[in-house]
């Protein structure tokens, strides 16, 4: 299936609220990973940002992969709660997962048997949020 393009959820000051924009999966086979495309804001070189996930299949596996830059190191992983219908959130330094073409990358896995999305309202989701 192909990758999934997030938009940039920007807080741009503080005591604002900002629209949390999420891109679900498209993934329906089971035992399939899926790729989300997170774009920071180009004029930042590094700073904070907060990857939300909205898990609805329970057992949700995640992989964030190193950047290509002095501050890389290895993947971030872990696994999201085993709820359905949650949001978690990571929170990371986005000059450690910047590839060079200025993207990160956040690859989710379903539990064994389980597939990213049944339907378009079930289904994983990823938000960005970009902290200033």
């Amino acid at each position: 299936m192909a990758d999934v393009t997030v938009l940039n959820s920007k807080v741009t000051a503080l005591g604002t609220v900002t629209e949390l924009k999420l891109a679900a999966a498209t993934e329906t086979t089971a035992d399939t990973a899926q790729k989300f495309i997170i774009t920071p804001d180009p004029e930042k070189q590094m700073g904070r940002c907060a990857i939300v996930i909205e898990n609805a299949v329970a057992g949700l596996a995640f992989s964030l992969a190193p950047g290509e830059f002095w501050a890389s190191g290895v993947a971030l992983t872990g696994t999201v709660a085993a709820f359905t219908s949650t949001l978690s959130v990571i929170v990371v330094e986005s000059a450690k997962y910047k590839k060079a073409n200025g993207t990160m990358s956040l690859t989710l896995t379903p539990a064994s048997g389980k597939a990213l999305s049944g339907t378009s309202s079930h289904a994983a989701k990823v938000g960005f949020l970009e902290l200033y």
